[in-house]
C-alpha cells in the first residue's frame, strides 16, 4: 500500500482495508485520539522495528486480526532479515 500520509493509511487500515499499520505509538495514539478513538481498543502494537527512526516504529495490527496472520508476518521478518533482504532495503532508505 502506498500512502501520501499517515492519516490516510490509518483510515485504510481502519476501513479494513489493510491489516497493518506501521507507525510510532506517538503518531498512532495522537491520529486514533484525533478521531475520537481510542488506541487500546482500536490496535496492538505487535512488533518494534528498531531499525526505523532509532527504534520508534512499530508494526500495528488490527484487534480483529487472528493471531496466525500476526506469527506468519513475523516469521517472514525473521526470514528476511536472516537473508540480508531487510537491511538491504533500510540501508536504501536511509540518509
Amino acid at each position: 500500500m502506498k500512502s501520501n500520509s499517515q492519516k490516510m493509511a490509518m483510515k485504510v487500515f481502519l476501513a479494513g482495508r489493510s491489516d497493518v499499520w506501521p507507525t510510532s505509538t506517538q503518531a498512532g495514539t495522537y491520529l486514533l485520539k484525533s478521531a475520537g478513538l481510542s488506541p487500546t481498543e482500536m490496535v496492538r502494537e505487535v512488533l518494534v522495528l528498531e531499525d526505523f527512526s532509532a527504534g520508534n516504529q512499530y508494526m500495528a495490527f488490527s484487534l480483529k486480526t487472528d493471531d496466525s496472520v500476526v506469527n506468519r508476518f513475523k516469521e517472514a521478518l525473521y526470514r528476511i532479515k536472516q537473508k540480508g533482504i531487510y537491511k538491504s532495503i533500510i540501508d536504501k532508505y536511509k540518509n
